[in-house]
């Protein structure tokens, strides 16, 4: 499509550099008012490769489907029609114009520009000396990052490189966040062996460089490589970042996986590097994560009838969740940290009561309702325990007065060693032991203690079962009581629950 430039009407001058002058548009439309439009005027001396870009580009968007159309409108301010200043003399474009979303207002002096990239690295430092009040979260910049990496990716699709991507060539809105491609005229198609793409300062990848380079057009490789600066830059605001390089930036930011896909499209192996999608691919799942509602798998009362005192044990699988809350009727709530209780909860409810769970995070909630917990007083069982003989020590008695009697009775003269021989040294103790009546002692106390122990052993014997036939009669009672209670109570509390 060509317009002449006599139809544009009024123009208003937004911004003139080394790229020409941009104008907005006032009157004229395209689309019947439904997209306000800037006018790109090139500069006298611009040449005839600015030219033929402009109109491959304009050529590029009207081959589109209309659902093609509307997504690169939607992230790219593409060249949407020729200006001509006279038959065959091309003098400009037109394209969508930023709404006042993509601006800033700077107070002093009072002026505003277009919030580009550069906004989203500068430092606190930064802002005050603007005095510029600009709170970007990291879930905004993860979301920013991956619409830019689905804008060059869509491209890539449809076999174009975007090229010259820089902290200038993005402008970016914050409420809600979303992004957009700028000076999109220096794009060109992978199949064109004359593209000429330029490069910013700082945004240089590697096999672009040297002398000579490894090669010399741009491409979907070189394109990721300026992405993933975009990314480590965009997330890691602060001191340096304009010039950053290193991975290591990210450590806390991103997790390892996400860490090692930067890297690898930062790699100065080519075919190393992962595609623009996958870059979006990861960065849009992150941002599902983050700002997705809790929810609650698997919610349930392990024990939902218990007695009083006893644990009521809840078990749960919540994802998401920065907050867990557990509500029972006449208790007060419990706040639960995730990483705390990631299996569940236990708690003692003095009553029956309705238990409900709650998952939070800034992004909404999640409810299970658990039901009824039904919480019974533990019946009071009398139990008329059998007699339990004590152990009777009598004829333990018998056997040590046995052994002590002859003990008593007996006048043990003081062993004597007879003196022997030097050559019988080593004769066996047990000789010198009967020698000296010391062994006749050791036997006659041996045996005395063996009776006594053999008593008390069958005296511990006899009442170990009459303890065993005794705690059998009462576990037989309670469990008579407890199913008596629960005939007599649980229906009425069933009727409870249902009203």
């Amino acid at each position: 499509m060509i317009v002449s430039r006599n139809k544009l009407g009024q123009l208003a001058l937004i911004a003139q550099g080394t790229f020409g002058k941009v104008f907005r548009v006032l009157h004229f439309t395209l689309d019947g008012g439904r997209t306000p439009l800037a006018y790109k005027e090139f500069l006298p001396t611009t040449g005839s490769e600015a030219v033929d870009a402009a109109q491959t580009a304009v050529t590029f968007r009207a081959g589109l489907s209309a659902s093609d159309q509307g997504d690169l409108d939607r992230y790219a301010a593409w060249p949407r029609a020729l200006v001509e200043d006279g038959p065959g003399q091309i003098v400009g474009f037109l394209m969508p114009l930023l709404v006042n979303d993509f601006f800033i207002s700077l107070p002093d002096p009072p002026s505003t520009e277009v919030r580009d990239l550069n906004w989203l690295i500068a430092t606190p430092d930064q802002l005050r000396a603007n005095k510029v009040e600009q709170d970007i979260d990291h879930v905004e910049r993860l979301l920013l990052l991956a619409q830019l990496c689905y804008a060059i990716g869509r491209l890539h699709k449809h076999g174009w490189v975007y090229g010259d991507l820089s902290y200038m060539n993005a402008a970016f809105a914050l409420d809600p966040p979303r992004l957009m491609l700028l000076d999109c005229d220096g794009s060109a198609r992978l199949t064109d062996p004359n593209r000429q793409q330029g490069t910013t300062p700082y945004w240089e990848v590697p096999e672009l460089e040297g002398s000579p380079p490894v090669q010399t057009l741009q491409d979907c490789q070189t394109d990721v490589f300026k992405l993933a600066l975009a990314t480590l830059r965009g997330l890691t605001p602060g001191r340096m970042v304009s010039t950053a390089r290193n991975v290591k930036r990210l450590d806390g930011i991103l997790p390892p996986n996400g860490i090692e896909l930067v890297r690898r499209a930062l790699s100065p192996n080519r075919s190393e590097r992962p595609t623009a999608k996958e870059l979006f691919v990861y960065l849009a799942d992150t941002v599902t994560v983050l700002t997705s509602p809790p929810e609650i798998d698997v919610a349930r009362v392990v024990n939902p009838v218990c007695f009083s005192g006893q644990d009521v044990v809840l078990a749960w699988k919540i994802r998401s969740a920065t907050e867990i809350v557990v509500r029972a009727l006449g208790r007060p709530e419990v706040r639960l940290d995730p990483g705390a209780y990631p299996d569940g909860y236990v708690f003692k409810a003095p009553h029956s009561t309705e238990v409900v769970v709650e998952a939070g995070n800034r992004y909404g909630t999640a409810r299970a309702e658990l039901g009824l917990v039904m919480v019974f007083d533990l019946p009071e069982v009398k139990v008329a325990l059998p007699g339990v003989s004590t152990p009777s020590m009598a004829a333990a008695g018998a056997h040590l007065a046995e052994m002590s009697e002859p003990i008593a009775r007996s006048e043990f003269p003081r062993p004597v060693v007879p003196a022997l021989p030097r050559h019988d040294l080593e004769a066996p103790l047990r000789e010198v032991l009967a020698a000296s009546g010391i062994g006749q002692l050791q036997s006659t106390a041996g045996n005395g203690l063996d009776q006594a122990h053999r008593a008390v052993a069958r005296s511990a014997s006899q009442v170990g079962r009459q303890v065993t036939e005794s705690a059998d009669e009462l576990r037989e009672l309670l469990g008579k009581a407890l199913e008596s209670a629960l005939r007599e109570k649980l229906p009425s509390a069933l009727k409870e629950a249902d009203r």
